[in-house]
């Protein structure tokens, strides 16, 4: 076999290696900065950005213990208490009205959460038990209708004020541990699925409830507890759940994903310092909640895998996206 490599080939991989290598050092420019952390380690958080200088943040761990809302100020970087919860919450994320009010959810309840009275009030009976599940507000966002997933392949239609419900669409595949982000009127699913091992994005779409895949099978095969967040511009960046030795094709834990809205594609962006110590990735990843005024990604709590186990974080930490702009 011939040694010899022609000057159109060594032109090629030359300019394949700058490159991938200008890409890789601007992506090396995010990095996790540390703020003060949560009062003990914590899984499953489950954030609501407010849209001026707090959020908020519920727990969601099915137990008596873990039922705390606290309130971090973005300003000050002031980590509060603020009530407590009722009944054992649901890892279902956080939704908001119109009027500034938070809709969190235990295991079969929804209930309305007042920031100025401090006081959660009973709305309507779940139409069915749910762990696990993806929350999304109504077309008009007046709070009076909600959609769900049941952890499964349903996605339920809610009226919290009549209590009735009804199944409005079924996924071509398990929606379990899922992260999703809302852009406009399409809903954009991360999840591999628990038989399928999809490794592609499902857009949900809510005025015609349409399911289908879309873009190329490159994302890894999210099969534990990721977590997303959109950017409101075009972006959604999706951080863990998901091993490294799952998938065809090299998975690195340390970044980030970024998805793209528009064409489908997705690429991986490393980020220093994010808090796996020792461990091989993220089994939960840190609940993520975007900020737009900053251009950050506020992360919370999550647990990450280690061969003796899989402790749980206290850390909270955000991600500065301002240096992708450059």
């Amino acid at each position: 076999m011939s040694s010899h490599i022609s000057n159109r080939d060594f032109i090629s991989v030359t300019v394949f290696i700058f490159g991938f290598l200008a890409s890789f050092a601007t992506a090396q420019l995010l990095k996790a900065q540390y703020l003060d952390p949560l009062p003990g380690p914590n899984r499953c958080k489950l954030p609501y950005y407010e849209g001026e200088d707090h959020i908020y943040l519920f727990d969601g761990c099915h137990t008596v213990e873990g039922n705390k809302i606290l309130r971090l100020t973005i300003s000050t970087g002031a980590l509060e208490f603020v009530a407590n919860l009722t009944g054992q919450a649901a890892m279902i994320n956080i939704i908001g009205d119109g009027f500034g009010n938070m809709y969190h959810f235990t295991t079969q309840e929804v209930y309305k959460f007042d920031p100025v009275t401090k006081i959660s009030t009973f709305l309507v009976r779940l139409p069915a038990y749910i762990i696990e599940g993806v929350a999304l507000n109504d077309h008009d966002g007046d709070g009076n209708s909600i959609y769900v997933t049941d952890g499964d392949r349903q996605l339920y239609w809610l009226d919290v004020v009549t209590g009735e419900s009804a199944v409005v669409t079924t996924f071509p595949q398990e929606i379990y541990d899922a992260a999703a982000s809302r852009v406009g009127n399409k809903v954009y699913i991360f999840d591999s699925g628990q038989s399928v091992l999809n490794r592609k994005s499902l857009e949900l779409d809510l005025e015609t409830f349409r399911v289908m895949q879309v873009g190329p099978p490159t994302l890894p095969i999210f099969h534990t507890r990721p977590s997303s967040a959109y950017d409101g511009n075009k972006f959604i960046y999706i951080l863990g759940g998901y091993r490294p030795s799952y998938g065809t094709d090299p998975v690195y834990t340390t970044g980030i994903f970024q998805f793209d809205t528009v064409t489908f594609e997705n690429r991986y962006i490393p980020v220093e310092h994010l808090p796996l110590g020792d461990a091989n990735f993220f089994m939960s990843a840190p609940a993520t909640v975007f900020v737009p005024r900053l251009n950050r990604i506020y992360c919370f709590g999550g647990y990450v895998w280690i061969d003796w186990g899989i402790p749980p974080l206290d850390t909270v930490f955000f991600i500065d996206l301002t240096p992708l702009d450059a």
